[in-house]
């Protein structure tokens, strides 16, 4: 009774124009650990260049879901720092560097029954070379987690994306020749909006067709796309907004609809996946957008929440009236995120089976009786020298399609990763046993390997 009474109350606050102060919600990462490999580079400054640092975006408090400015206690380039010193161990040659921090956010979606935590990052990596700082390249980390209450869960979720951010960044091949070094206060200087990004997709004047398996593969304009498969969609409206259901007609003729995809293109038009459909892509100056389903703000849920438990199903007639059915959305350059700008730069949405663009394969091996340290070999090619109680992580590459993963001399797994998030591999090697590869789910794969990292 106590709740439906604040919700009345709260409704009527709302429904008479009072505004309410906001409060600062601190992020405490002093508990926090990050998983990492040794660190092939040391890493000598953390430069915050985002272009509100004091922010990482709005949390959600309270019965009545009040908005709640997020910050990292402490700083948020101050902590990356301590938690890469407190974490990585010094190794005997390392390259030295300066991580960039160009991107830090999160946010709260307000569903009937459950509340939806998302997290991104974006960090640069920058060496230090004669006359100045050269790109080496950017990690991109995002995480999405779900539950009735979700505001305790932010500061870990903002952990892993920079940890993800991180890995890919340590496993990235260094270009044979850097780009022209720029001057620590070219480094310093915020980004601003999306100008600065010259990416594949931007430029290209023809549209590949083929799956997005994730937005790697949309930025680099390279999606995937079985020989002598083609992608058919059949085209709909939803009020205002384009949207299409896209098949896959393979060789054989055979029909699937497609699932579990960033987004497609059917050579001409770029489709993203939002809230369980494909919308049409638009390029704009800063980017893409596209129409879709508007997403109330944290106040109108709030205000529709009130009247609802205040007034019943008129309350709800009531609030959804005051709200518009569509909304224009960008898809962030830095993340692949689906974002509107016109309610606090929220990220309002992440795909719900295509929810992290990484790029890497975790192999591990919790046994001691591997022997000496076995090379590991990624589609014939060496990545990795692999011991007993160890792991290592292992970039999955850009293109979809099945790889081969092998340790030592004959014991070898061939699969097709998911590269909407961490793939687990487990080497077997237990006394009197035939050594073997297995695929582990993530959660339990996660468990095993945070439990070697604190072995070392």
């Amino acid at each position: 009774m106590y709740k439906h009474l604040v919700a009345v109350w709260w409704a009527l606050v709302l429904a008479s124009g009072c505004g309410y102060a906001q409060s600062l919600h601190q992020l405490d990462w002093s508990h926090e650990e990050l998983l990492l490999l040794p660190s092939p580079v040391t890493v000598s400054q953390v430069i915050d260049a985002r272009a509100t640092p004091g922010s990482v975006g709005w949390v959600l408090k309270g019965m009545d879901n009040r908005p709640n400015r997020a910050t990292v206690a402490g700083g948020a380039a101050a902590e990356i720092q301590r938690l890469l010193a407190a974490h990585l161990k010094p190794q005997a040659v390392t390259r030295p560097v300066v991580l960039r921090l160009t991107h830090l956010q999160v946010a709260e979606q307000l569903y009937w029954a459950s509340e939806v935590a998302t997290a991104e990052a974006c960090l640069e990596m920058w060496a230090e070379v004669p006359g100045g700082y050269a790109l080496v390249g950017q990690g991109i980390g995002t995480v999405r987690r779900s539950g009735l209450d979700v505001t305790g869960q932010h500061a870990g979720n903002l952990v892993r994306a920079v940890e993800k951010s991180l890995w890919q960044l340590w496993v990235l091949p260094w270009p044979e020749v850097l780009p022209a070094p720029q001057p620590l206060a070219a480094l310093i200087e915020p980004v601003s909006g999306t100008a600065a990004f010259n990416f594949p997709i931007q430029t290209a004047e023809t549209l590949r067709p083929g799956i997005y398996r994730d937005y790697l593969q949309f930025r680099t304009n390279q999606p995937e796309l079985a020989p002598g498969a083609t992608i058919q969609r059949e085209l709909g409206r939803r009020a205002d907004m384009l949207v299409a259901k896209p098949q896959v007609v393979h060789a054989d003729g055979k029909r699937e609809p497609l699932r579990n995809a960033w987004g497609f293109c059917d050579g001409q038009q770029a489709y993203v996946y939002f809230e369980y459909r494909y919308y049409a892509l638009e390029r704009t100056e800063r980017g893409f957008q596209f129409r879709g389903p508007y997403q109330p703000t944290a106040s109108e849920a709030a205000e529709r929440g009130a009247l609802m438990a205040g007034f019943g199903m008129l309350g709800g007639i009531r609030a959804s009236q005051r709200t518009p059915s569509s909304v224009m959305y960008e898809v962030s350059l830095q993340t692949g995120q689906v974002v509107n700008y016109g309610t606090q730069g929220l990220n309002l949405s992440l795909p719900t089976d295509a929810t992290e663009p990484t790029t890497c394969i975790v192999l591990y091996c919790r046994s001691a009786t591997l022997g000496p340290e076995t090379a590991a070999t990624f589609n014939g090619q060496r990545v990795a020298e692999f011991g007993p109680k160890s792991y290592a992580v292992i970039p999955c590459g850009e293109n979809g399609g099945a790889v081969e993963l092998c340790v030592g001399a004959g014991v070898c797994l061939r699969f097709v990763p998911d590269r909407a998030s961490t793939n687990y591999v487990e080497y077997r090697a237990e006394a009197g046993a035939t050594p073997l590869l297995r695929r582990v789910v993530g959660s339990l794969g996660d468990v095993h390997v945070r439990k070697l990292g604190q072995q070392e």
